[in-house]
């Protein structure tokens, strides 16, 4: 659980090559710096240039930044110890980096790019999600076949999620259900009736009737109605959502009850409701179940931030109300249980 001692062994930094210098990409390259055990000194894209800029955001003096358009010049920049910045993946393949993380949100190109490292008998740290939930469990098995790993980036809401059901299966955990929050918040302000998402604000006052929820019981309803007026202004289905959670249901082996998710607009109290069993007033209408909902809070509320959750079945009563009154939430069965981060 200590961070210090699981990494104490690694001796050498990691050398690592990224693909995509778009936000996530720059936010790796300086954060990268910092790290003692990792060095991030190639960076592709789809000119040197823009590569190069990426390296100069990053806190890098341009005579540090070599912008290389053949293998030989890669290679002789790397030997000079200044950065390497590629428009293309072979131009730098051959160097010796353990590690290529795809970060260009293309699935087409990710998928090239992945192929390109394992059969170079590279790792492949693979943040393009809109591969990933196309052809990851294809790309991971060639991996398997050539010795080395793809793997989701961990810290992001895929990897999360797995980790977090895979740690309750573990324990021993029954799941319901399992899934995040969509990607921006519903910020509702009763005074005026507005909802604002994403910068977006519109005049909902018939949101106000559905606000609390009132009856757990008909917790269902009461998101479906929500969905009605909500969705006379902004959209309700986001496509980063269906990748990322396709991504976390071949890893897992979990099943969605509708290719579009159900996605109801709740407040967090009432996952546990939502997320349970048909037969106990909830959605799902089996277990092992993959979803999102939309977060519906007030301004000054804390925002579930794109989190991760799994609903799962409380089978000892004394264990869970004791978890209850430690302010978890439950269904208002006492049947599930909500367990998030």
């Amino acid at each position: 659980m200590n961070f210090h001692a699981h990494y104490d062994r690694i001796r050498e930094p990691i050398e690592t090559c990224l693909v995509g210098s778009g936000g996530f990409g720059r936010s790796y390259l300086a954060q990268a710096r910092k790290i003692p055990l990792v060095n991030a000194r190639i960076a592709v894209d789809v000119t040197a240039e823009a590569a190069g800029r990426a390296f100069s955001a990053a806190g890098y003096a341009s005579a540090d930044i070599a912008l290389c358009e053949t293998p030989a010049e890669a290679r002789a920049a790397w030997e000079a110890g200044r950065c390497v910045a590629a428009g293309r993946l072979e131009t730098v393949i051959a160097l010796p980096f353990q590690l290529l993380a795809e970060a260009t949100g293309s699935p087409e190109a990710a998928t090239r790019h992945a192929l390109l490292a394992i059969e170079a008998r590279r790792h492949v740290a693979l943040v393009s999600k809109e591969a990933d939930s196309v052809v990851g469990p294809g790309i991971a098995r060639l991996a398997r076949d050539a010795g080395v790993v793809v793997t989701p980036v961990d810290g992001d809401q895929p990897s999360l999620l797995i980790g977090l059901a895979s740690w309750a299966e573990v324990l021993g955990l029954e799941i319901v259900a399992a899934g995040k929050s969509s990607e921006y918040d519903f910020l509702f302000d009763p005074a005026s009736g507005t909802v604002t998402c994403n910068g977006v604000s519109a005049a909902l006052p018939d949101l106000a009737q559905h606000w609390l929820g009132g009856d757990p019981e008909a917790a269902v309803a009461t998101a479906a109605a929500r969905a009605a007026v909500l969705g006379r202004a902004f959209p309700l289905r986001a496509v980063p959502d269906l990748c990322e959670m396709t991504l976390v249901a071949n890893a897992l082996d979990l099943r969605a009850d509708r290719a579009d998710f159900h996605a109801p607009p709740a407040r967090v109290p009432e996952l546990a409701d939502l997320f349970a069993p048909a037969s106990q007033g909830g959605l799902m209408s089996g277990h092992r179940r993959i979803d999102v909902f939309h977060h519906l809070r007030l301004a000054e509320e804390a925002s579930f931030a794109g989190g991760v959750f799994i609903v799962v079945t409380c089978d000892n009563a004394e264990t869970w109300d004791m978890l209850a009154g430690k302010g978890h939430v439950l269904s208002h069965s006492g049947g599930t249980a909500m367990l998030y981060l």
